[in-house]
């Protein structure tokens, strides 16, 4: 019994790192196989669509993350850091262009992302202040 649950972990933590593999890793040509095997308009907005839910849980991951930055940045004048930004998105233009699509395109997602975030951090620094506020 016990060398059947050894052997059913050790298949999980083989599988599913494997099988929840996103195209995003996998080599170039075997996504343009994937992207093949759709032979219809609803077979690829289908797809799409199961990309823009994942890209929809990955901001608010992000965003999480931005919350704690907030936090941390508790009583400082400026949350805002151009540097950083500057440093995002060059990283993002460069990762992009490794992927093999334009650095441009992904500076444009990532300049409204970074905006947006900026936005959250505010409110929510906003927020924190107004909420310390009403406790004195």
């Amino acid at each position: 019994m016990k060398t059947q649950c050894a052997r059913f972990l050790l298949l999980a933590c083989v599988l599913v790192p494997i099988l929840s593999a996103s195209a995003a890793s996998m080599p170039r040509t075997k996504q343009l196989i994937l992207a093949k095997r759709c032979d219809t308009l609803d077979c690829v907005r289908d797809r799409i669509d199961l990309i823009d839910q994942k890209i929809v849980l990955l901001i608010k991951d992000r965003l999480m993350y931005v919350q704690r930055a907030a936090e941390l940045k508790k009583g400082k004048k400026s949350i805002h850091d151009q540097v950083r930004e500057d440093k995002i998105l060059a990283s993002v233009s460069q990762q992009a262009e490794k992927a093999g699509y334009s650095g441009e395109i992904a500076k444009a997602v990532f300049k409204t992302i970074l905006h947006q975030s900026n936005n959250y951090e505010k409110r929510f620094h906003h927020y924190q202040s107004q909420k310390l506020n009403t406790r004195k």
